[in-house]
């Protein structure tokens, strides 16, 4: 019997190591100039190139979706340091994988040393390995010149351990044994660094792979095209404005950056915050980042305005904003004018209201809730968490983390429930004799807070879910 009934902390965590390589997700306050990403296709102005990625990458920005390659690409960035784009083959079950990873850096880091070929060997050196051992040069990479470092790490390390073998006194079992550690360690690491200087800024493309990988590890860099384009954000001075292709600042339009978020520029080409814009006989609203609020309800000088997916402004939504609450039960009738909804539990439910800790929902019912109870059960909750992450991010985190744990993803998209547009994810674990366990998520966006309602069910109890599902609406004044 399968049941997958995640406590809020467990997963906020969950999602969270999806999410952990750079804050590749999170809600940037600024555009960061890095490259864009469309589906297999990566268009770097920073690395001088552009590539199409062969099927079997996985092609994002975090790393996310293995747990080693996420593992790898957090482990690089450091605090100030940026991740381009992450292009992985990994196949867990052999140990066998490649990991491309490129990283923006500050060329001044407060060290007084900017990363380097002569850093890394440094480095190498004082761990113990001799730099001796690698190889560096420099290379045109696209349309850009690199230096270059080759570190085989496994093969250094068990050289290491070989030479220390050699003058300890071990048995000849011992020395088996120790063996074929070796001989796993040194296909286990190889780290080849492409470093580009542009002044206030290195660009880094990082190969990690198993010894297996090397020639699909240089087949890579002959995927990677000259790009010269200008098109993109720059910073100027504590702002950033949007270059055309033509080489011209944009502005009074609306612009992208890299991670999907889209910003108004005013006439002079800087980024507006705080501010209604009047588009088509509606309006628009981008809030103190400057990004435009799209899928919220959201409370500006006292009044409550919610705001279509395309960052409309719905009509006729503006009210006087009400106080958050957790709500309050009334039989099992959960009523909360925060969050304008209302849900009703059938009578056989057991239903109980939190107490507003990070330990507790708002609000959670249904029959056989306790984790630990073997009865079929349905389970129902809603909870209230902080909005970490823009809601598209946090829904991709939730599509991604849906279709692990032997659960599917059976459909995500926008449905509306109780007056207001939700973003779902529903999932399912089958069986294999005709039945399934369910775990769906709705969420929408209020403020500064996500509204998450949790169905999690039998099919044998899918009735009841279903009741309470159309019981939403929005309460009665």
């Amino acid at each position: 019997m399968k049941k997958r009934t995640l406590s809020r902390n467990v997963l906020t965590l969950a999602l969270g190591m999806s999410l952990a390589a750079a804050g590749a997700f999170a809600a940037f306050a600024d555009p960061l100039g890095l490259s864009y990403i469309n589906g297999q296709t990566v268009t770097s102005r920073m690395g001088g190139f552009e590539f199409s990625a062969p099927a079997e990458y996985k092609v994002d920005r975090s790393g996310a979706s293995s747990a080693l390659s996420g593992e790898i690409v957090a482990g690089l960035v450091e605090d100030s340091g940026k991740i381009d784009f992450a292009a992985s083959m990994v196949d867990e079950t052999n140990k066998s994988y490649i990991i491309n990873t490129a990283m923006v850096l500050p060329a001044d880091d407060g060290s007084g040393q900017p990363f380097s070929v002569e850093t890394l060997k440094a480095e190498l050196a004082e761990s113990g390995l001799d730099p001796a051992d690698t190889e560096s040069g420099t290379v045109k990479l696209g349309a850009a010149d690199y230096e270059y470092l080759k570190v085989n790490y496994g093969k250094m390390m068990a050289d290491s351990i070989r030479r220390q073998l050699e003058s300890g006194g071990l048995s000849e079992k011992q020395k088996a044994q120790a063996q074929t550690f070796i001989n796993q360690m040194e296909k286990m690491l190889v780290n080849d660094f492409y470093i580009r200087n542009t002044g206030d800024q290195i660009y880094v493309l990082c190969q990690t792979y198993s010894s297996d990988q090397a020639q699909r590890a240089a087949a890579f860099l002959g995927l990677l095209k000259p790009y010269t384009g200008v098109e993109g954000w720059y910073k100027n001075g504590e702002d950033w404005q949007y270059k055309k292709a033509d080489g011209q600042m944009a502005a009074g339009c609306w612009e992208q950056d890299e991670n999907g978020l889209t910003y108004h520029l005013d006439g002079n080409g800087n980024i507006e915050r705080s501010a209604w814009v009047q588009e088509n006989g509606g309006w628009k609203y981008v809030d103190e980042s400057g990004h435009m609020v799209t899928s919220v309800t959201r409370t500006i000088n006292g009044t409550q305005y919610t705001f279509d997916d395309k960052g409309n402004m719905i009509a006729g939504s503006e009210k006087a904003a009400p106080d958050y609450s957790l709500g309050k039960l009334e039989g099992n009738t959960y009523t909360n004018y925060w969050a304008d909804m209302t849900l009703s539990f059938p009578e056989e439910a057991t239903v109980m209201i939190g107490n507003g800790s990070a330990q507790t929902y708002a609000l959670v019912g249904g029959e056989h809730v306790d984790v630990n109870d073997p009865e079929l059960s349905y389970r129902i909750t809603v909870d209230f968490t902080e909005a970490d992450m823009e809601l598209d991010r946090f829904m991709d985190a939730v599509v991604g983390h849906g279709g692990t744990d032997g659960y599917k993803v059976d459909a995500s998209g926008k449905v509306s429930l109780g007056g207001y547009e939700f973003r779902y994810c529903r999932t399912s674990y089958d069986f294999g004799d005709g039945t399934a366990h369910h775990s769906d998520w709705y969420v929408r966006q209020i403020d500064s807070k996500l509204v998450l309602i949790h169905f999690d069910y039998y099919d044998e109890l899918k009735n009841q879910v279903q009741q309470v599902y159309d019981s939403i609406r929005q309460p009665q004044a």
